[in-house]
């Protein structure tokens, strides 16, 4: 293993061990590899030391008088739990190593030991799991913070009430059926339960089960075994047991064949999968959340979908509302979508006007389609600082105005926001390509593509 300098840069390690002379050898290697070391000759005394400083890895002798390096262990996993530490023992056996890996040691080294090789390369190892728990703590605070209840984006009775739902049955362990129009955000709904949720800090699995295949589904969602069927060269584990331990979302549950959803009702019912080809069931601790856009209530009616599991998954049934029945989030869903797609140095606003507009369109894509517009119009429009009714596509202003033509494409938002760059720069290209942030032989090329001409000449430079 290749050790460079810089990656030590701005990292600490905390000998401790009551070998003075081998302390301090192990001190002066690492200082001069231009890491930061804290040294202690005791348990007590690196326990307090890990309590007043930060540390990024600790070399832990496993020997010592007083309080030897196990007890030392099961401290600082404890307190400590996302630090590596690395044992050190010159009495090494393989009952003491196994204890110290069960009880959490990042690794093991046998004295006498090379200071240059060895422990320089186990600390280069720590080091890099220490960053990696610590990139995983940023994300995983960053999704939870994206998903806390403030951070759901709507305004109107409707959503106000669903927002105290979720908040009241995240710390539930029931299923949860989520129903609504394509569109309306029903997977984001099934994550702001899991992120307020016990299960929070395990991975979310959600799965489009109308994506899957009816010969596939089974084995997605349950697993196999090796040699269950053709092409089964390998066991599988599937979703539900990558999920142990978590949640698992499962998006259009109605498109389910009626063989597997007895499958999916002893999970539910018995927390057990049997993979396919398996006559061993295997327990699972998952909770399930799902979500439809159809009526399921006619599907079991019509034979389509068991009853038995229509009423296990709405055990906590919530309805999410199409856009049109709560018009009042619009203006509040486009400035989020702004803040979220806005391009660097872009601060665009919606005129007045524009923002009626929208608030008028049926949406029948729901927030999604609404997303995606505002995104499409913050590409387009460069650093425009007001989008204007005319901007906005022709379906959506037809909506409003019935006398004007339809017929919106990906040339049609390009063309406008040449034309409107180009007024607003009074045909001035290189103020037209600044204010599109673009260069200046790429607007002159959609010029040409759309038949435009600019009014007067470019500014001389």
């Amino acid at each position: 293993m290749e050790i460079h300098d810089e990656q030590f840069l701005n990292s600490r390690v905390l000998v401790i061990d009551d070998e003075v002379n081998l302390l301090r050898s192990i001190e002066r290697r690492l200082e001069h590899h231009k890491i930061q070391v804290s040294v202690a000759t005791s348990g007590a005394e690196g326990l307090d030391i890990l309590g007043k400083e930060p540390i990024d890895v600790v070399l832990l002798d496993i020997n010592m008088p007083e309080m030897d390096g196990i007890e030392v262990l099961t401290i600082v996993k404890d307190r400590w739990p996302d630090i590596p530490v690395i044992m050190m023992t010159g009495y090494a056996t393989v009952e003491t190593a196994v204890q110290a890996m069960k009880i959490g040691a990042f690794d093991f080294i046998q004295k006498p030991f090379d200071v240059e090789d060895i422990v320089l390369i186990m600390v280069s190892k720590g080091l890099q799991q220490r960053r990696l728990l610590q990139r995983y703590a940023s994300l995983q605070r960053e999704v939870e913070d994206r998903y806390r209840f403030e951070n759901l984006v709507g305004k109107s009775r409707v959503m106000q009430e669903i927002f105290r739902t979720i908040e009241r049955i995240s710390n539930s362990e029931s299923t949860v059926l989520i129903t609504g129009e394509s569109g309306t955000g029903k997977e984001l709904i099934a994550r702001a339960i899991h992120y307020n949720s016990p299960r929070r800090k395990t991975p979310f699995v959600a799965v489009d089960l109308g994506a899957l295949t009816e010969n596939v589904i089974e084995s997605e969602l349950f697993g196999h075994v090796k040699g269950s069927f053709t092409g089964a060269v390998t066991d599988h584990k599937g979703l539900f047991r990558i999920a142990d331990g978590s949640t698992i979302f499962l998006d259009e549950v109605g498109e389910i064949p009626l063989k597997v959803q007895a499958k999916l009702l002893r999970i539910i019912q018995e927390r057990e999968i049997k993979p396919v080809g398996s006559a061993h069931p295997i327990k699972v601790d998952v909770r399930v959340l799902a979500a439809t856009n159809r009526g399921l209530e006619e599907n079991v009616r019509q034979g389509a979908f068991r009853e038995d599991l229509y009423y296990r998954l709405r055990v906590l049934p919530l309805h999410i509302p199409p856009l049109r029945e709560r018009r009042e989030d619009i203006p509040l869903l486009v400035q989020h979508f702004i803040e979220k797609h806005a391009l660097h140095g872009q601060k665009p606003q919606f005129a007045p006007e524009a923002i009626e507009t929208l608030t008028d369109y049926d949406w029948p894509g729901n927030v999604r389609e609404l997303e995606n517009m505002v995104e499409r119009l913050l590409a387009l429009s460069g650093h425009l600082s007001l989008i204007r009714n005319e901007d906005l596509p022709s379906e959506v202003r037809v909506a409003r105005h019935p006398g004007a033509k339809p017929g919106a494409s990906l040339d049609n938002y390009e063309r406008m926001a040449i034309e409107r760059a180009l007024s607003e720069a009074e045909g001035d290209i290189d103020g037209a390509a600044e204010r599109l942030g673009v260069g200046k032989s790429t607007l002159y090329r959609k010029m040409k593509i759309h038949g435009l001409k600019a009014s007067r000449k470019s500014r001389k430079k």
